[in-house]
C-alpha cells in the first residue's frame, strides 16, 4: 500500500509539472492580441446625425464627407414582441459591411448606444450585438489620417444605460473615448483576441462622477452569459479607466439547486460555465486603470475549470486583485499564474489568489511572481505585501534576484500610512478613510447586476458573517489541497 502511494504521489506531481507547461501550448490557439491587424484596408466612417437628423453626403461612409446612413434592415421586424433595434444603427451595419474582410470604423462624431439602440426586456441591461466578423479584425477608433476626431467633432462612442455591447469577432480599440452614462456598463468581448491599445479614454458623462468605479465601463474577454467547454482568451489592456476587468465570461447566469436536476448534491448547478481545459489570458500595462476589480476567471456567477494566465507590466489598481473569482475551480488540478511586473498598487485593497468567499476547489497551484519586476522597490514592497496578507494564500511567491523578505516587509513598513480606515474583506489590506467620492459611490442602489468597489466588500462580509453562523466548515486535506464548497 505504501509502495503504491508513492508511485501515485510521484504521477500527480509530474502530471501537476506538466499542466503548468501546458499553458502557453494550450492558449496558442487563440492569436496573440499584439499580432493584430485590421482585416482589410476599407474604412467606414460613422457619426450619429446631428439635430436636424440629416446627416451630410450620400451615406456611404466612405470618407469624412460622406459618412454611413443606416437603411431600414432585412433581419430587423418592429412587431416582434422585442425589437433588435441594433439592427438599424450605423455601428451595427459598418460592422456588418467589414463582416468578410474586416477594416477599420472610424467614429468621427458621437455615436450613442442606448435603449434605443439595443435588444432585451430588462430595465438594467440591453444587449447591443455587432455584426460576426470572427477572424476578420476590425479596428475602432476616433483617430485616422492624422485627424483627431475627438478635438475637431466631438467623437466618443457612448454607452448609455441600459446598454452593454457584444463584440463579435477580433478587434483594436485605440485613440477612442469611451463615455458611460449610467452604471455598471459593460463590453464584452466573446472569447475573441482583443487589443485595448494605446488613447483609450473611459469616464462618466458627468464629470463629478469621475473615479467612481461603477460609473466607469467594465469588460469582459468572454461572453455575458455563453460559455462552453475548453475556451480561451486573449485580451491585452494598454490603456483606459475601467470598473471591473473579467479574464473569462461574465456569468449573468443565476444558480439552481442541483436536486432540479434528479442529482443527489446539496449543492448548486451553473449552466454555460467555462468548462473542461479553459486557459484565461490578460496583460494589463500603459496607462490602463482599475477601480473596481480584476477577477482572472469568470466574473459572477459562473463555474470555471481550467487554468490562469495574468500579466501586470503598469498601470493604476485601486481595486481588488482575484487571480480566481468567487466560483473557485471545478477542476481539482487547476494552475494561476499571476505576474506582476510593475504597476502602482498604492490605492489597492487586495492580491487575492482567490476571491475569499469562493466555492468549490483552490487551484492546486497559486503562483504569485515579481522576478520580472521592472519598477520602484518600495513599489514591489507594496504589492508584495499584499500578497502576503492574501486570505486564500499563495503557494508561491516568487522575487526578482536579490531581494529579500525581509528588505521588503521592511520598505512597506515604512511606507504604510499612520491613519488607516476600516479592513477590507479580504483580510490585513487597510483601505484609507473614505473620500466624498466613496461616500458617493456607497450611496448607490444595487441593480440586478452585481456592483464592485466598495458595495460588493460589504456584501462580501455580510455573506461571510451568515456563512461562518449557519454553515459548519469541513475542510479535507488531500495532498496538501484545500476545497470549500458553499452550501
Amino acid at each position: 500500500m505504501k509502495t503504491f502511494a508513492k508511485i501515485f504521489v510521484v504521477a500527480l506531481v509530474v502530471a501537476l509539472f506538466a499542466s503548468i507547461f501546458s499553458i502557453t501550448s494550450s492558449a496558442s490557439t487563440s492569436v496573440d492580441p499584439m499580432t493584430l491587424k485590421p482585416g482589410s484596408d476599407r474604412v467606414v466612417f460613422i457619426m450619429d446625425a446631428p439635430e436636424n437628423g440629416i446627416l451630410p453626403g450620400n451615406g456611404t461612409g466612405d470618407d469624412p464627407q460622406n459618412p454611413l446612413q443606416a437603411v431600414d434592415h432585412d433581419k430587423f421586424f418592429e412587431n416582434d414582441e422585442f425589437p433588435r433595434y441594433y439592427y438599424q444603427t450605423e455601428l451595427y451595419q459598418a460592422t456588418e459591411m467589414l463582416q468578410e474582410t474586416g477594416g477599420t470604423i472610424v467614429i468621427m462624431g458621437p455615436v450613442l448606444i442606448g435603449r434605443n439602440e439595443t435588444y432585451g426586456n430588462s430595465e438594467t441591461t440591453q444587449e447591443f450585438l455587432t455584426a460576426e466578423f470572427k477572424t476578420n479584425t476590425i479596428k475602432f477608433t476616433s483617430v485616422y489620417n492624422g485627424v483627431d476626431y475627438r478635438k475637431t467633432n466631438g467623437a466618443k462612442l457612448i454607452l448609455s444605460s441600459p446598454a452593454v455591447m457584444g463584440i463579435q469577432g477580433q478587434s483594436i480599440w485605440e485613440n477612442i473615448d469611451i463615455v458611460t452614462d449610467g452604471e455598471d456598463r459593460l463590453i464584452a468581448f466573446h472569447y475573441w483576441s482583443t487589443l485595448i491599445g494605446e488613447g483609450v479614454k473611459n469616464y462618466p458623462k458627468d464629470d463629478l462622477l469621475e473615479g467612481i468605479n461603477t460609473h466607469h465601463v467594465s469588460i469582459t474577454a468572454g461572453h455575458r452569459h455563453r460559455g462552453g467547454d475548453n475556451l480561451v482568451t486573449n485580451l491585452v489592456v494598454q490603456s483606459g479607466s475601467y470598473n471591473n476587468i473579467s479574464a473569462g465570461m461574465w456569468g449573468v447566469n443565476t444558480a439552481r439547486p442541483l436536486k432540479e436536476e434528479g442529482k443527489p448534491s446539496s449543492g448548486y448547478l451553473y449552466t454555460n460555465n467555462m468548462d473542461g481545459k479553459s486557459v484565461t489570458n490578460i496583460t494589463l500595462e500603459g496607462t490602463t486603470t482599475v477601480y473596481g476589480s480584476i477577477v482572472g476567471t469568470t466574473y459572477k456567477n459562473a463555474e470555471y475549470s481550467g487554468k490562469v494566465n495574468i500579466t501586470i507590466n503598469d498601470g493604476t489598481y485601486k481595486c481588488d486583485v482575484y487571480g480566481i473569482g468567487a466560483s473557485g475551480m471545478l477542476n481539482r488540478d487547476g494552475v494561476l499564474m499571476l505576474r506582476i511586473n510593475g504597476g502602482d498598487f498604492t490605492k489597492a485593497w487586495s492580491i487575492e489568489s482567490v476571491k475569499p468567499e469562493y466555492s468549490n476547489n483552490l487551484p492546486y497551484l497559486r503562483v504569485i511572481d515579481f522576478s520580472g519586476w521592472k519598477g520602484e522597490k518600495a513599489a514591489l514592497a507594496k504589492a508584495y505585501s499584499l500578497a502576503k496578507k492574501s486570505e486564500t494564500e499563495f503557494t508561491s511567491i516568487k522575487l526578482p534576484s536579490g531581494v529579500t523578505e525581509a528588505e521588503l516587509e521592511q520598505l512597506a513598513a515604512q511606507t504604510t500610512p499612520a491613519t488607516q480606515g476600516s479592513t477590507n474583506s479580504s483580510g490585513g489590506n487597510k483601505k484609507p478613510i473614505k473620500d466624498f467620492n466613496d461616500y458617493l459611490n456607497d450611496a448607490k442602489d444595487n441593480n440586478d447586476e452585481n456592483k464592485g468597489g466598495n458595495l460588493g466588500l460589504i456584501i462580501g462580509i455580510v455573506a461571510g458573517v451568515v456563512v461562518l453562523v449557519a454553515v459548519v466548515v469541513v475542510v479535507v486535506v488531500v495532498l496538501g489541497k484545500k476545497k470549500k464548497t458553499n452550501e
